[in-house]
């Protein structure tokens, strides 16, 4: 007999399940995971799965071509974090779109330093800057050890202009961190951008110097994205053109850079850390002008000659 909906329903070893679906309107993928750790079987998980989702991948086949069932849940909920960032880019774009056409007198007002004595940024119509840094805090730098020396949380100065719909608020030394990585002299290969950590600002926190093996450069680079978190990276990425530009002559190569800046959202991030980072992209783009997008979530997809291909 066919399963239906109806009758998994009906099935006591799916009706809590389906009850969820039905109730919450709960995403099956999600679903599916709760039910593995449950430590249902991986049929009785495919049997529920072929019902209720609609984007259902077949078990994997006896060569395991299709993957373990955790590997294809991982696999669908990088789809569904892909697809949700993208509206979340899309939906910002239009606000934003909507604020520079706007009125000069409708627009929302950014706080600087030369406007009040109170460092704290302040947006209308928008979620409350954050509190200063408690006074028992006062004597430190920053939250965050970083190479930019960094003042004191409270001094800090938001980037006037700069908007993003998650609230978070992008630090002025971002633009120095910009400025590093775009002018060639500054022998700066690339510079990180970090959240703060109740994720109120974005502010550079790490810079890598060039060296002539850019190769090298961007290995050790990789070694040092943080584990279970989120970031961003300007970073001037070399490469080797082998012709067909017009530019390499006697068969020599041409070394060649694009300006790139990568989202780095580690596999083991919390789901609310990488929907703040995704919702505060923008924001960074909006600082790093004239740089490429690239998202990247698992050091094992960062091999130079693949990244490469990517950009």
């Amino acid at each position: 007999m066919t399963d239906t909906k109806e009758s998994l329903a009906e099935d006591p070893t799916f009706a809590k399940y389906a009850r969820v679906i039905k109730l919450t309107h709960a995403d099956p993928q999600r679903i599916a995971r709760n039910q593995m750790e449950d430590g249902m079987s991986e049929e009785d998980i495919d049997r529920f799965a072929r019902v209720f989702d609609p984007d259902y991948v077949p078990k994997a086949a006896p060569s395991g071509e299709n993957g373990s069932l955790k590997e294809r849940l991982d696999a669908m909920e990088r789809s569904i974090i892909a697809k949700f960032e993208k509206m979340i880019l899309d939906r910002e774009e239009r606000i934003i779109a909507a604020i520079e056409g706007a009125p000069a007198a409708e627009r929302p007002q950014v706080y600087t330093a030369a406007a009040a004595a109170d460092p704290v940024p302040k947006i209308s119509a928008a979620p409350a800057a954050p509190a200063a840094a408690p006074a028992a805090r006062q004597s430190q730098s920053a939250e965050v050890e970083s190479d930019f020396e960094l003042p004191n949380k409270s001094e800090w100065i938001a980037i006037k202009g700069v908007t993003s719909t998650s609230g978070v608020y992008v630090e002025s030394r971002c633009k120095l961190g910009y400025d590093m990585v775009r002018r060639s002299r500054s022998g700066v290969r690339w510079v990180m951008f970090e959240f703060d950590p109740k994720m109120e600002w974005i502010i550079p926190t790490k810079k890598g110097m060039a060296t002539e093996d850019y190769r090298t450069d961007w290995a050790n680079f990789v070694t040092i994205l943080p584990d279970k978190q989120a970031c961003y990276v300007l970073y001037n990425f070399e490469y080797a053109d082998a012709g067909g530009s017009g530019y390499a002559q006697a068969g020599r190569d041409v070394l060649k850079s694009k300006m790139t800046l990568f989202a780095w959202t580690d596999s083991g991030c919390k789901v609310k850390e990488r929907m703040v980072a995704a919702s505060s992209q923008s924001a960074i783009k909006q600082v790093c002008k004239g740089s490429m997008d690239q998202a990247v979530h698992d050091k094992k997809d960062m091999e130079y000659d693949y990244i490469c291909t990517q950009i």
